[in-house]
């Protein structure tokens, strides 16, 4: 329970984050308009579920290092689970 909290608290930090810098860092390359937060949550979501999502894109290198950033998390995150499991035998 505790790691789907985790995940939860993940997706709206970092939802929150995208939201704030769109439209400089953050586009969709279609439309080039600010996202909305659903857009952001969206992004998020995908991003912490390790499926991704093309019509949204880091406009900087800035944005990619918040992607980076969460992607991290979510590695790391894996890893601890796994780990914790994996010594419970």
């Amino acid at each position: 329970m505790a790691t789907l909290f985790f995940n939860i608290i993940c997706i709206i930090a970092f939802s929150i984050i995208y939201y704030q810098l769109s439209p400089l860092h953050f586009i969709n390359p279609i439309t080039r308009s600010k996202l909305s937060y659903l857009d952001c949550f969206f992004y998020s979501t995908t991003i912490q579920s390790t499926i991704g999502l093309e019509n949204i894109t880091s406009a900087t290198s800035f944005g990619k290092y918040i992607v980076l950033l969460q992607q991290w998390t979510v590695i790391t995150s894996s890893a601890v689970l796994l780990h914790h499991f994996h010594n419970k035998k």
